[in-house]
């Protein structure tokens, strides 16, 4: 059997995907931490064809183990996907927006003639990162949780204090499920909790349009 081979950028990512599927198709997966090229690294393997591989940055796609692992997919009649934040323009690291970051995957794909399907996180034509996304998927009944942590934000930005370090968003989504009882470190994060992460019933847009990709590449 064919199998489909989804690289992406960290844990977060790589958690959230595989969650997603399983939600979306009603397939299992194993997760087992590995010792690979002395890093300890999250294997997951979904309905024993389909992998989802953390690379850890756009630019590690071009080192030779993952070049080798999407060429040697191939071969064997594979199919590849990466699935990568689009970032920021402004931000000083990152993939530095979406049309940017597409444009680094296209000449990926041409200069080492490599091929392979993407999407950008967070809706594939804006800059963001996937915690864009996760905002989007919060159940209306939890949305209380979310404006008392913005109110907080809000609440310190009025000190007069230098030494305040404000929430980004990736520090949002962590207050919530910590505020919701809930592992916030990404390895051990569950999106299949549907009380907290609406992923079978969300009409949100970017999230359909997810869904659409997902199910394109998986079932065509």
């Amino acid at each position: 059997m064919s199998k489909i081979k989804i690289f992406c950028e960290g844990v977060t990512d790589q958690i959230f995907i595989s969650d997603c599927i399983e939600i979306i198709f009603e397939y299992q997966s194993s997760r087992v931490h590995k010792d690979i090229n002395g890093k300890n690294k999250l294997e997951v393997i979904i309905n024993n064809d389909i992998e989802v591989i953390e690379v850890g940055g756009c630019s590690n796609l071009s080192n030779a183990i993952y070049l080798a692992m999407l060429e040697d997919n191939l071969e064997l009649g594979g199919r590849n996907i990466i699935i990568f934040d689009a970032d920021e323009k402004e931000k000083p690291n990152g993939n530095k927006g979406f049309v940017n970051c597409k444009n680094k995957l296209e000449q990926l794909r041409k200069n080492k003639s490599i091929d392979f399907d993407f999407y950008i996180w967070p809706n594939h034509k804006d800059d963001g990162i996937i915690e864009h996304l996760l905002r989007n998927l919060i159940p209306e009944d939890r949305e209380p949780v979310f404006d008392c942590i913005e109110s907080h934000q809000e609440c310190l930005k009025k000190l007069p204090f230098n030494d305040i370090k404000l929430s980004q968003l990736k520090d949002k989504v962590s207050h919530y499920l910590y505020t919701c009882s809930q592992n916030s470190t990404p390895s051990k994060r569950n999106y299949k909790n549907l009380s907290l992460w609406n992923l079978r019933d969300s009409t949100h847009i970017d999230y359909i349009k997810f869904r659409e990709f997902l199910t394109k590449m998986i079932l065509d």
